[in-house]
């Protein structure tokens, strides 16, 4: 069930110049509990934006900051405030979300 939601989030995601394949790809190495999440992140951002994730999986270009606040914004909008752009290829199955990042000092 999870994978046919994703593959329909996949594909109504992509329109223009943005190449498909790079990002099922990256989809599919992702832990599973992310997958989804990241789709519809994906799904929020604009096509300029996902250039710039294109070219990061492509040629390992840095993504500017404002576009890594778009990205984290994009996974709050997509109901995943518990997402960034950091954590997003981080496995958090067995980890519990209590909406710290830290223990503060």
């Amino acid at each position: 069930m999870a994978r046919k939601v994703l593959d329909e989030e996949i594909a109504a995601l992509f329109y223009g110049g943005v190449s498909m394949s790079i990002f099922v790809d990256f989809l599919d190495k992702l832990p599973p509990n992310n997958q989804i999440a990241v789709g519809q992140m994906l799904n929020v951002l604009s096509e300029d934006d996902l250039g710039f994730i294109e070219d990061y999986l492509l040629k390992g270009s840095p993504i500017p900051n404002n576009i890594v606040m778009k990205i984290d914004s994009a996974f709050i909008k997509a109901g995943f405030p518990q997402f960034t752009w950091e954590n997003c290829r981080t496995d958090t199955r067995n980890m519990i979300y209590d909406g710290w990042f830290d223990e503060v000092d």
